[in-house]
C-alpha cells in the first residue's frame, strides 16, 4: 500500500504542478511587463498563505480529536467543490476559455501563432 500511495501522490503532484505552470503562463501573457513581477509575487504569496492556512486548519482539527479520515474527506470535499465551480466557469466560456485569449496573435516577427503556444 505504501508504494501505491507514493505513486499516486507523484501523479497528483504532477497534475497540480502542470495546472500551476499553465496558470502562471496565462498570468504572464495577460500582464504588462511593468506589473509582471508584482503579479507573480502575489500569486506565489497567496499560494503559500493558503497552504499555511490549510496546514493550520488540518492540524487544529487533528488536535481537537477529529479522525484523519474525516479531515482528509473535508479537504477532498473542498477541493472537489472548487474543481466543479472552476469547471463550470470554464465550460460557460469565462476565464481563459474566452475567445480573446484563444485567438492567434501576430508577433513582432510577423509570424502568427496561437496565443498560449
Amino acid at each position: 500500500p505504501f508504494t501505491l500511495v507514493c505513486l499516486l501522490t507523484s501523479l497528483r503532484a504532477s497534475g497540480s504542478s502542470t495546472i500551476w505552470v499553465n496558470g502562471s503562463l496565462l498570468l504572464q501573457n495577460l500582464s504588462s511587463s511593468q506589473m509582471l513581477g508584482r503579479i507573480l509575487a502575489m500569486e506565489f504569496a497567496c499560494c503559500m498563505m493558503f497552504d499555511a492556512i490549510a496546514a493550520t486548519v488540518a492540524g487544529r482539527l487533528l488536535d481537537q480529536g477529529y479522525p484523519k479520515h474525516t479531515v482528509s474527506a473535508g479537504a477532498a470535499a473542498v477541493a472537489g467543490t472548487l474543481f466543479v465551480l472552476w469547471s463550470l466557469y470554464h465550460i460557460y466560456g469565462n476565464g481563459a476559455a474566452r475567445k480573446q485569449f484563444n485567438s492567434p496573435v501576430l508577433h513582432k516577427s510577423g509570424i502568427e501563432e496561437p496565443f498560449l503556444a
